[in-house]
């Protein structure tokens, strides 16, 4: 089930939002960058530099791209997906899907998004796990550089988790983007959580999110 949500929850100084939330500060500890996640990495990213022969989608990595746990996601999501093939990228921990013109963008390791009233989405992976994803609104001050609302594009941010996961999903595709978050949720959900949206609301179905 999707849940649609807004975060109540205090807003913070400049300074604590950049700062990564204190359990996923906790987890960026060295025992977590062990050979497993470094190998992972390395295997995603030497991966994504040979996905098809299509041209490169150019994005721009996120902060904190290296994380080895965004290895591990990237891994997982290889290959085809939501109909459209895999496609390569020019930057450290993202992949893209497309037709060839037009691409679903997913980075790893951005800016993890402070509290905000902009609407959240829970999404319910395989395991039960719900992931929460702000859905920026055109104004909102999160919506990712390469997301083209003029067009219809739809933008995704994961909220409470580290290292935080975009996706940028084009509206020339035609894609729903429930389909998008839901076929990604088991994937992301490496990511450990501290915290959820606030003030949940249901929704019957993907009409009742509105795009960016």
């Amino acid at each position: 089930m999707i849940t649609l949500r807004r975060d109540t929850a205090s807003r913070r100084t400049a300074a604590e939002r950049r700062r990564p939330p204190a359990a996923a500060r906790r987890t960026a500890t060295a025992s977590q960058r062990t050979a497993t996640g470094i190998a992972a990495l390395t295997a995603a990213l030497a991966l994504g530099t040979t996905a098809g022969c299509a041209r490169a989608v150019q994005v721009e990595p996120g902060p904190y791209a290296p994380e080895p746990v965004c290895g591990e996601i990237l891994l997982a999501l290889r290959g085809d997906r939501f109909g459209f093939p895999e496609v390569p990228v020019t930057a450290q921990a993202t992949m893209a899907w497309g037709d060839g013109e037009n691409a679903i963008v997913l980075r790893c390791g951005v800016e993890p998004p402070p509290p905000t009233m902009d609407r959240c989405i829970g999404v319910e992976s395989s395991d039960g796990t719900v992931i929460d994803w702000i859905n920026p609104e055109a104004e909102s001050e999160l919506l990712p550089e390469h997301a083209d609302v003029e067009t219809g594009s739809w933008a995704f941010i994961t909220y409470g988790r580290y290292p935080a996961v975009e996706i940028v999903v084009p509206g020339a595709l035609q894609i729903e983007p429930a389909d998008v978050l839901q076929s990604v949720a088991s994937a992301v959900s490496r990511a450990p959580a501290d915290r959820h949206c606030v003030g949940a609301t249901e929704v019957t179905g993907a009409t009742e999110v509105t795009g960016a």
